[in-house]
């Protein structure tokens, strides 16, 4: 057995051993013994189909719109669950509702040349252990047949939670300057991740500093939409 078969094993014996004598709580409705996401609450979420799933979002300095895709509402229980995997720990959401994007941009998506999660500040980083839309790109990225660029944005300014902005001009404000990119994207199709889009002043911001890195075409993604 290869040294990281080995290291693979022991990490799924401890989740075992741990879920065994402390069974997970739902992500949704809290409930113990069901599973990180149990299937009562994936019914429950207003999961989007047809024409409801996509929106454009414009953008400024004459780009065009981006296209932005979306799993579901938020809504209960994917309201709780969202806020449970990234301010709670429950990291093991990001490859189930994961999954569910991907499954999407597997029904609906086109080909791109990279996937690029919305960074975090690094102080965030470190307080939160994770990216949360590096985790979801991740399981992307399996179904888009396209490699995560996560260092492709960089987040320059620490800002405050979008979600605690209600006007949608302080949310462009608070994001305004905070991203730059790292790299070249020298025409690429760009894939932009992120978990939740609102009044979508983040991954617009995020949009028109791609483009101006040189990608041909940038698409937006998100798990939810409000």
């Amino acid at each position: 057995m290869s040294h990281s078969a080995a290291i693979s094993l022991v990490r799924r014996t401890f989740d075992f051993l741990l879920d065994l004598f402390y069974p997970p709580c739902c992500g949704g409705c809290g409930r113990a013994g069901l599973g990180w996401w149990c299937d009562d609450c994936d019914t429950r979420v207003p999961w989007l189909e047809g024409e409801a799933i996509a929106v454009a979002q414009p953008l400024d300095d004459g780009y065009p719109d981006l296209k932005v895709l979306s799993a579901a509402k938020f809504e209960s229980p994917l309201r709780e669950a969202i806020h449970r995997f990234k301010y709670e720990g429950y990291i093991h959401l990001g490859s189930i509702l994961g999954a569910r994007m991907g499954a999407l941009w597997a029904r609906h998506g086109q080909p791109v040349d990279a996937i690029v999660p919305v960074p975090l500040h690094s102080s965030r980083l470190r307080e939160r252990g994770f990216n949360q839309s590096a985790l979801l790109a991740r399981e992307v990225s399996t179904v888009a047949n396209a490699p995560v660029w996560a260092q492709a944005l960089r987040r320059v300014r620490a800002t405050q939670q979008q979600a605690r902005l209600d006007d949608p001009e302080a949310r462009r404000a608070n994001v305004r300057g905070a991203f730059v990119a790292a790299q070249a994207l020298d025409g690429r199709a760009v894939l932009l991740i992120d978990d939740v889009f609102t009044t979508g002043a983040t991954i617009s911001a995020c949009a028109i500093v791609l483009y101006r890195a040189g990608a041909s075409r940038v698409i937006a993604l998100t798990l939810a939409r409000a």
